[in-house]
């Protein structure tokens, strides 16, 4: 219409605002993309996976060797456990050993003298 300049000025006016509407509408879409995007880089997703279990029928055999398999297991996760009590603990019972050697010797040091000068008179 305007290359052509054959509208009325009515016509002008109604396309100029057909125009500023389909850009608001192109607008307000661009808008709520930018709202979207930054919602799904914030998105958190939740999953949650489970397997329902069918019990099967076990003879006497199988549970038993499971059962000693467990019992191995645990046997072995107790010595570990065990290794790692005795090393947290190694320097203090070190250190207690040697303040109760200490006090044995002091001991009986005192008693050999009490007991020498018993002897003497």
């Amino acid at each position: 219409m305007l290359s052509d300049k054959t509208g009325s000025l009515a016509d002008v006016v109604a396309v100029e605002k057909e125009i500023a509407n389909v850009r608001e509408t192109i607008e307000r879409m661009e808008a709520q993309e930018r709202v979207l995007k930054g919602q799904v880089a914030f998105a958190t997703v939740k999953v949650q996976l489970s397997t329902r279990y069918v019990a099967q029928s076990e003879g006497a055999g199988r549970r038993i060797a499971r059962a000693a398999g467990d019992g191995i297991e645990a046997a072995g996760a107790f010595l570990v456990n065990l290794a790692v009590v005795l090393v947290a603990a190694a320097p203090t019972l070190a250190i207690l050993l040697a303040l109760g050697y200490g006090i044995f010797r002091l001991v009986r040091w005192f008693v050999r003298r009490r007991a020498a000068t018993a002897d003497k008179s």
